[in-house]
């Protein structure tokens, strides 16, 4: 399964529209072997998140090694913030959409469910399998998503969905997640949640080169997420 590269940026005062502007220098990375896509945006003024989606683990130490470097440089993102944490996780369930497709794909959101010190990990992955993903998969307006878990925390999750707009989320947030969590209560052996909404930005997303062809064995955002 793929890797995600989960980047999250505090960004200084008055630097949004510089971070911005440097955010575009990684449209580079189309051409890196392994590289399978790219999202990005802001959860807040002060705070941007970005997605990346590589084959394999060999193939982020390989574009580390080479151009990263030099693109950050480029970028000049280093003056604009004040903070950055990175972490990797593996893709280990899609969530393909099943719902009708939605005309427009401007404006979306990503939806980033943080799942930490999860206390039953089986239960954990048969509640996403069964419960979750179903109800997720037949929500209007969302496009799709995946379950990450962390390369350095076995008990450490994500869950990513991609939302045609914040009104569909909204209508799944306010009509159907409050039922789904009645009846698994996931408060009761996950230790720490938290999420995030994040307003894609268009212009930050990178698509690989047409010399990469996505599969459904790959994991990757192009097999399971409509772009």
């Amino acid at each position: 399964m793929s890797i995600t590269k989960l980047i999250k940026c505090t960004i200084k005062p008055n630097k949004k529209e510089q971070f911005y502007r440097g955010q575009l220098a990684w449209s580079e990375l189309n051409s890196c072997d392994g590289f399978e896509g790219q999202f990005g945006g802001w959860t807040n003024d002060e705070e941007a998140i970005v997605l990346g989606s590589w084959k394999s683990d060999e193939d982020i130490v390989r574009f580390m090694d080479s151009i990263h470097d030099s693109i950050f440089e480029t970028s000049r993102q280093s003056e604009t913030m004040s903070h950055c944490q990175v972490q990797y996780f593996e893709n280990v369930i899609n969530i393909p959409s099943l719902s009708s497709k939605v005309a427009s794909m401007q404006g979306c959101i990503l939806r980033i469910a943080q799942c930490e010190e999860v206390q039953d990990v089986d239960k954990f992955m048969l509640d996403q399998t069964r419960v979750w993903n179903p109800e997720m998969q037949k929500a209007e307006g969302m496009l799709g998503g995946f379950v990450a878990r962390s390369l350095t925390q076995s008990n450490h999750f994500l869950v990513i969905t991609r939302w045609a707009s914040i009104l569909h989320h909204e209508n799944y947030r306010e009509n159907i997640f409050p039922s789904l969590s009645r009846q698994i209560a996931p408060e009761t052996y996950i230790n720490k949640l938290s999420g995030y909404v994040v307003h894609e930005i268009d212009a930050w997303n990178v698509a690989p080169n047409k010399g990469f062809k996505a599969t459904k064995n790959t994991g990757s955002f192009f097999s399971f997420i409509n772009f």
